[in-house]
């Protein structure tokens, strides 16, 4: 009996071990952070923000397991989507996209805000129907030094974007109990949207298969919200599926390409099903890359955007987190909003 209850014990504790190793997320290590550029000096490590116990692993033999697809659902803003688009020639497809800029906006800046419409302004010219913008603050998870918390930050972006008609905030990549990865909030924001704008089309499944469209909804929008923008699109537009496509600088598209940086498998689905509007200046390493036969940036050059800002600045989070510290005045560089809530919560210093 002693025997048999020693075996009973030892195969628990094996399947828990197994359990927990097969189910853990698979976050970047401290060389493998999303989007880190290659080189820098302060490495981000991913925080672990979830440990598994008992009860999960017998809700995951017995049913009833919260597993990683249960996500924290959050309000996305429509308020501002609507249709802004150039003229087009009779019978051209429409073609609905809306804007993400992924990153820790950490405090946002008028450099953050004026890569939405430079993007805007190009994507139009191209033929797109640009139904909006969204800046998505980094969760905590990604430790990075000086990170002001995910809810400051997240203010801090809605005080930002009330200066934009174009710019609205998604707080659902903060609010996920742990890292997300950015392929997985182009997929949430994509699937929000069309259920928002389209809901007649939010069930049509992206020809990859991947995970966060039909089969997830964690987006909450309301009924008046929907009819909201149902009133400020075209009949045309709401027939078509808006696909959301990346907002990001140059060094960004540049780690794409860096071994440890990204997964490869979230590049190709990046690229290949939202594509990426790249904001900079001369784009000549860019370029280079895009040249490269052998590089995933050529395979898929027709869904890469690359702007070039007429007027570039040197506007940086770091720059006026360092300059506040020293007691200096940041104001035109950043909202003024935003200036009055880092002094007010004491941000940074």
């Amino acid at each position: 009996m002693l025997s048999a209850v020693r075996r009973v014990a030892a195969a628990s504790v094996a399947g828990y071990t197994s359990y927990c190793l097969l189910s853990l997320p698979g976050q970047p290590s401290e060389s493998q952070c999303e989007g880190q550029n290659a080189g820098t000096s302060t490495p981000c490590i991913i925080a672990a923000t979830h440990e598994k116990s008992w009860l999960e692993w017998g809700r995951s033999i017995f049913g009833g397991s919260r597993g990683p697809s249960l996500k924290v659902a959050t309000a996305l803003p429509t308020d501002k989507l609507s249709c802004k688009r150039a003229a087009q020639q009779p019978g051209a497809p429409h073609k609905p996209v809306v804007l993400l800029s992924c990153g820790s906006f950490n405090p946002p800046t008028y450099a953050h805000l004026r890569m939405f419409e430079l993007a805007a302004q190009e994507l139009i010219k191209e033929g797109y129907d640009v139904l909006g913008g969204y800046m998505s603050p980094v969760h905590d998870a990604y430790n990075k030094k000086g990170l002001a918390s995910a809810h400051h930050r997240v203010a801090m972006c809605q005080l930002a974007a009330d200066t934009s008609p174009l710019i609205m905030v998604d707080s659902w990549e903060a609010a996920q109990e742990q890292y997300q990865y950015s392929l997985h909030v182009l997929q949430h924001l994509e699937h929000a949207v069309n259920d928002a704008c389209c809901p007649n089309n939010s069930e049509v499944q992206n020809e990859t298969g991947t995970p966060g469209h039909s089969s997830e909804r964690s987006g909450v929008v309301s009924t008046a919200d929907t009819a909201g923008v149902k009133g400020r699109l075209d009949a045309d537009v709401e027939q078509t599926r808006v696909r959301s496509i990346l907002l990001c600088g140059a060094d960004m598209v540049e780690s794409l390409t860096v071994p440890g940086v990204w997964r490869p498998d979230h590049v190709r689905h990046i690229l290949q099903d939202h594509g990426l509007v790249c904001i900079g200046r001369t784009h000549s390493d860019v370029r280079r890359l895009m040249a490269d036969p052998a590089s995933v940036l050529h395979e898929f050059q027709h869904n890469i955007i690359l702007v070039e800002d007429p007027i570039p600045n040197e506007i940086s989070s770091t720059k006026i987190r360092s300059e506040m510290c020293k007691g200096h005045t940041v104001r035109y560089l950043l909202p003024d909003a935003v200036i009055d809530y880092i002094q007010k919560e004491r941000l940074y210093c």
